[in-house]
Formats: structure tokens, C-alpha cells, sequence
């Protein structure tokens, strides 16, 4: 089996705490399509990815999972959706661990969680500061504006 076939088996783990302030915030649902207009991503691996790759390219130190965590998908459910973005995940794992990274799917996990739990901690401080900021799309092209 793949290392990519592997990993579609793992749910990431998600701080509770960040999975409240932010994913919830974020996202409709885990994947049911609903009617929410006050929320501009639909699932709950949105705001995931998006804080995964805050982390890995603002080189966040990595945010070890503390207390209780959530997993409410699995990579199965974000590659059915968008299977580059998980290619793209473990290439930043890649990226940050060395091609060894590739003999352990779990270490692969573990690198993409712990990065995106940082990522979100920073999406926390930026919603903190304004609640609104990522009610439609403009709030998120000024996150990327911001950073490049």
C-alpha cells in the first residue's frame, strides 16, 4: 500500500479548542451541504488545509496536540474533494522532515497536524482581532495579500 493509501485512512486531530474558535467558525459542516450564508467555506477540511498551509509556509513552530482533540474527517474525505491538496500536504511535510518522512504515514500525520493546529492558532488571532474579517472571500485574499 501507498504511503498516500495509508494516510487516506487517518483522521488528523484537530485541538478541540481550535476546532471550536475557528473550524466551526469557518466552515458550514462537516460535509452535509447546508444553507449557511454566513459562512464562506463549506466543510470543516477547508479551514484545516488553510491553517495547515499557514503553518507550513510561515514556518510556525509546530503546536503539539494538547487535551482533548477532535477528528471530524478523515484524508479520505479532503482527497475526494481536492487529492492535490493532500499530495500538497505531504510535500510540506516533505519539505520540512526529509524524504524519511515518506517510510511513516503516521510521522506524516503527526507533522500535518501539528503544523496545521499552529496555522489555526494563528487564524484564531486574526479572528480575535476582527470577527467578521473571513465572511466572504475578501477576508481571505487579504490573508494571502498580507503575506506575501
Amino acid at each position: 500500500m501507498s504511503v498516500i493509501e495509508k494516510m487516506m485512512t487517518l483522521a488528523p486531530g484537530i485541538q478541540l479548542e481550535m476546532h471550536e474558535n475557528v473550524i466551526k467558525r469557518l466552515a458550514k459542516n462537516e460535509g452535509a451541504k447546508e444553507k449557511d450564508d454566513a459562512k464562506y467555506l463549506d466543510m470543516y477540511w477547508q479551514p484545516f488545509l488553510i491553517g495547515a498551509a499557514l503553518g507550513f509556509t510561515l514556518d510556525l513552530e509546530r503546536k503539539q496536540i494538547q487535551g482533548k482533540k477532535v477528528s471530524p474527517f478523515k484524508y479520505s474525505t479532503i482527497a475526494n474533494n481536492s487529492l492535490g491538496s493532500v499530495n500538497t500536504l505531504i510535500a510540506f511535510a516533505v519539505a520540512k522532515e526529509g524524504y524519511q518522512i515518506l517510510l511513516d504515514h503516521t510521522a506524516i500525520n503527526k507533522c500535518i497536524e501539528e503544523y496545521a493546529n499552529a496555522g489555526l492558532e494563528y487564524l484564531s488571532d486574526v479572528i480575535a482581532s476582527d470577527l467578521g474579517v473571513f465572511d466572504d472571500h475578501n477576508g481571505y485574499h487579504e490573508l494571502i495579500a498580507d503575506l506575501l
